[in-house]
C-alpha cells in the first residue's frame, strides 16, 4: 500500500504545475489536471452514483462528513482507493479509466454509514455489491447488471432482484425503511412486499440458480454535469496541500514545508500535524498545533473539535465546539459533545440523526432520558443503540440496558408513591397545624377585645366543666340505692353512662327506647363509669 501511495503521490506532484481545476456538487468536490469535459464526466458521474444510492435507501441527498474529494488525475497512477483526509475523504482516480468497482463498493460503505441506521448485513453486502457495477451515461442510470460469476451471491442478487423486477421495485423502499426502523425481517418483508422472508427467500434461490440477470434503469438526478457545474483554477499551494492530506509517510516532510514557505495554508498545516502527532500518541504536540491552527482561524470544523477535547480549560473549549458548529451545522459529533456536556436532548437528538450509527450517540441519549425519568424514551434510544452497535459484544451491553428500563420505571413509580404519600401526609398536618394556629389567634383577639386575657394553663375544653349536648336513644336506668344512672346510646353508636340527680317517674331497668336530647355537665367518675351529671332528664 506504501509503494502505491508513493506512486500516486509521485504523480500528483509531478502534475502539481499543471492547470489544475475544482468543481464541487454537494458534498463531492474534484481536484483534476486532466481536461474539463472529463473531470465534469467523473463528478456527475459520482453525484449520479449518489443520488441512485440515497433513492434506493430513501435518502436521495445523502450527506459525507468529512466531504469527498476526488482526484482525478491524468497521469497513470495506482488503483484507486479511499483514504481518509486530514479534511476531506480522498479518492484518487484516473482520468483514462472508468471508477473501479472496489471504490464504488467502498464508497457505498462510506456512504450508508454515514446516513442511514444499521441494517441487516446480509443487505448492506448486498447493496454494496450491487452498486460496484452501476453504470452512468450522462444522467441515465443503469444499475443491476452481474459481476463477475465469482464474486455473485445471494446478497447481490438479493438486491438485484428487488431492484430491478417491476414487482418489487415500487416496494423497496418501504422494505428499506422498515428494515432501518429495526422492524424485525418477517413482519418487514410482510409489511413491504407481501410475502415472509422464508417466501422470498425461496424464489430469490430459484432466481440465483436460473443464472438470468437482467439490468434496469434507476434513479437519475436531473442534471448536466458539463452545463450546471462550475469549475475555477486551482492554486499550485491547494494541489501541494491536496498531497499533503493523504496523510502517508509524506505528509509530515510536505505539511512542514508548507509551513515553512510561510504563505498559504497555515492553519492546515499545523492541523495536519496534529493529526499525525495523535497518531504517534503524542498529546502535548498535537495540543500545540491545534492552538496554531484554531488561532490561525482555521475554517475546518475537524479541527476545532479536535482541540476541544484536548484543552482543559471548559470555556475554551465549548466555545470551540461552538465554533465547530458555525463553520458546520451538520457536524454530528459537535452536536454530540455538546448535548454530552450540557445534558441537552435536543442536540444528542442531532447527533444521531446525523450520524445514525454512532451507538455511543443513541447511549448518551438514552442517559439523558433515564435522568429525566423518560423511560419509553430511554427504552427506544438503547434500541437504536443496540441496533447501531456493530460489535456483538456492544449490541448485548445496549440489549442489557434495555430490558433493564422496565424495572428501574417500576421503582421509580413506587418511590413516587412513596414521595407523593408523604408529600400528602406532611400537608395535612401542615393544615392542621393551621388551623388551631388561627383558632389560637381568633381567641386572642377575642379577649383583647373583650379586655381578659387568660392568664395560666390552657385547658382543654373537655375538662373546663362547660355543657355537653348529647343526643341519642335511651337505653336503660340503673338504680343503686340512692344513685340513678341512664344509659344513652349516641349518634356515633357509643353508650354514654350518666349520673342523674333526680330520678322523677322513671323506673329502673331496661327502658323503651326513646330519643332524647340532653345537655350534662362532664365530671367523670371511674369508679361509677359515669362520664358526667345531669341534673333531671327532659
Amino acid at each position: 500500500m506504501r509503494r502505491l501511495l508513493c506512486l500516486l503521490l509521485f504523480a500528483i506532484s509531478l502534475h502539481a504545475e499543471s492547470k489544475w481545476i475544482q468543481s464541487r456538487s454537494g458534498p463531492v468536490e474534484i481536484y483534476s489536471d486532466a481536461p474539463t469535459k472529463i473531470a465534469l464526466e467523473k463528478l456527475g458521474f459520482f453525484e449520479q452514483f449518489r443520488f441512485a444510492l440515497g433513492t434506493l435507501v430513501g435518502k436521495p441527498d445523502l450527506n459525507s462528513s468529512p466531504p469527498i474529494r476526488l482526484i482525478v488525475s491524468k497521469a497513470p497512477t495506482a488503483p484507486s482507493a479511499i483514504f481518509q483526509g486530514r479534511d476531506r475523504i480522498a479518492i484518487p482516480i484516473s482520468s483514462e479509466r472508468p471508477i473501479p468497482p472496489s471504490v464504488l463498493r467502498d464508497a457505498t460503505r462510506l456512504l450508508l454509514n454515514q446516513n442511514i441506521a444499521r441494517l441487516p448485513p446480509e443487505i448492506e453486502k448486498g447493496i454494496e455489491d450491487f452498486f460496484s457495477t452501476v453504470d452512468v451515461r450522462g444522467a441515465h442510470v443503469v444499475w443491476g447488471a452481474p459481476p463477475p460469476a465469482p464474486e455473485r451471491n445471494l446478497h447481490w442478487a438479493r438486491i438485484q432482484l428487488l431492484a430491478t423486477k417491476p414487482e418489487y421495485y415500487g416496494k423497496l423502499k418501504i422494505l428499506m425503511f422498515n428494515l432501518q426502523k429495526g422492524i424485525a425481517d418477517d413482519p418487514a418483508y410482510r409489511n413491504s412486499i407481501g410475502k415472509t422472508k422464508k417466501e422470498f427467500d425461496a424464489e430469490l434461490a430459484a432466481y440465483f440458480q436460473s443464472g438470468v440477470f437482467t439490468s434496469a434503469d434507476g434513479p437519475g438526478r436531473p442534471m448536466n454535469a458539463q452545463r450546471d457545474l462550475s469549475v475555477k483554477p486551482l492554486d499550485p499551494s491547494d494541489v501541494q496541500l491536496a498531497t499533503a492530506d493523504l496523510l502517508n509517510s509524506e505528509s509530515r516532510a510536505a505539511y512542514q514545508s508548507i509551513l515553512a514557505s510561510g504563505k498559504r495554508h497555515y492553519a492546515e498545516a499545523s492541523e495536519g500535524l496534529a493529526i499525525l502527532a495523535l497518531r504517534d500518541r503524542d498529546e502535548a504536540s498535537a495540543l500545540k498545533y491545534l492552538t496554531d491552527a484554531t488561532d490561525a482561524r482555521s475554517t475546518s470544523p475537524g479541527a476545532w473539535i479536535a482541540y476541544a477535547k484536548l484543552e482543559k480549560d471548559r470555556p475554551k473549549s465549548n466555545d470551540a465546539i461552538e465554533t465547530a458548529l458555525e463553520l458546520d451545522p451538520q457536524f454530528a459529533e459537535a452536536h454530540y459533545l455538546k448535548g454530552q456536556r450540557h445534558h441537552d436532548v435536543e442536540e444528542l437528538k442531532k447527533a444521531t440523526a446525523l450520524d445514525p450509527r454512532q451507538s455511543e450517540y443513541w447511549n448518551a441519549l438514552a442517559e439523558v432520558y433515564l435522568d429525566d425519568n423518560k423511560f419509553p424514551e430511554a427504552a427506544k434510544s438503547y434500541r437504536q443503540a443496540e441496533q447501531a452497535a456493530a460489535d456483538p459484544a456492544e449490541q448485548e451491553r445496549m440489549r442489557r440496558a434495555w430490558s433493564r428500563i422496565e424495572t428501574e420505571k417500576l421503582d421509580y413509580q413506587d418511590s413516587e408513591k412513596r414521595r407523593v404519600s408523604g408529600d400528602e401526609q406532611r400537608e395535612l398536618q401542615r393544615l392542621k397545624d393551621k388551623a388551631l394556629a388561627d383558632l389560637h389567634a381568633a381567641e386572642e383577639r377575642i379577649n383583647r377585645k373583650l379586655g381578659s386575657t387568660p392568664t395560666g394553663p390552657v385547658v382543654p375544653w373537655n375538662e373546663a366543666g362547660l355543657p355537653v349536648l348529647l343526643v341519642g336513644e335511651l337505653r336503660q336506668v340503673e338504680c343503686l340505692g340512692n344513685t340513678t344512672m341512664i344509659l344513652i346510646d349516641g349518634r356515633d353508636r357509643q353508650t354514654v353512662k350518666l349520673l342523674l340527680k333526680d330520678r322523677g317517674e322513671l323506673k329502673c331497668g331496661p327502658q323503651q327506647p326513646r330519643r332524647v336530647s340532653v345537655e350534662y355537665t362532664p365530671k367523670p367518675d371511674a369508679k361509677l363509669g359515669t362520664a358526667g351529671e345531669l341534673a333531671v332528664l327532659p
